[in-house]
């Protein structure tokens, strides 16, 4: 009876302590849903801005093609030219999730893709980002911006300085260009990027409904 008594007891230590781990998985997944979440409408953020200045390119890129003149409505494309915004990765509940041990999430496809998308999956876009958009925009869109262009009031409008000049410059049309083919591939990455979480989120409710 003592023998008995005592695998009753550890069986029921081993199901609180089952029980206690469950319910901080099932804590941990929907902190993670909801960073997810988050971090996917930023992403979609970013990426409106990103598709905003393309259109923009391409209004002021028609440019050197049409040669029409100034008007008003250009302004706004001018100041818009090209989207200075980064994604950055909000990571506090996946940090908790390290600090308490990623093993804790006992289904292996969602363990797996939290993992890659922390740690590979959203390094590489802000690395992409900083390579393609900041160091574009420092060594071309600024300059630009500083030779020909009077006033600077972002997002409203930026006062050319000569326009006709501008819309006669080969060098600044190709930059242009480039702009848009940069800004593009950096939407591919986004678009893929956001499949990704939306696919985490949907696997971690269907873990959570269980």
């Amino acid at each position: 009876l003592v023998v008995i008594g005592i695998l009753i007891a550890l069986q029921i230590n081993n199901w609180n302590d089952q029980r206690k781990f469950r319910n901080q998985e099932f804590v941990l997944l929907k902190e993670l849903q909801t960073e997810l979440t988050q971090n996917k409408d930023d992403i979609i953020l970013t990426s409106d801005l990103i598709n905003k200045s393309i259109k923009s390119n391409k209004v002021i890129t028609s440019l050197f093609e049409s040669h029409q003149p100034y008007h008003d409505s250009l302004a706004f494309h001018f100041a818009n030219l090209y989207s200075y915004t980064f994604f950055i990765a909000n990571n506090t509940s996946y940090e908790k999730l390290k600090s308490t041990g990623i093993d804790i999430i006992r289904n292996d496809e969602i363990k797996n893709g939290i993992s890659a998308l922390y740690t590979i999956d959203f390094t590489t876009i802000e690395r992409m980002e900083n390579l393609y958009m900041h160091e574009h925009y420092e060594n071309y869109i600024k300059p630009i911006y500083m030779k020909e262009f009077i006033t600077f009031n972002w997002p409203s409008s930026f006062q050319i300085r000569d326009y006709e000049s501008f819309i006669l410059n080969y060098k600044t049309k190709q930059v242009l260009n480039y702009s848009i083919v940069n800004l593009r591939s950096i939407m591919v990455v986004q678009k893929q990027l956001i499949t990704k979480i939306e696919r985490l989120i949907a696997l971690i409710d269907q873990e959570i409904k269980k």
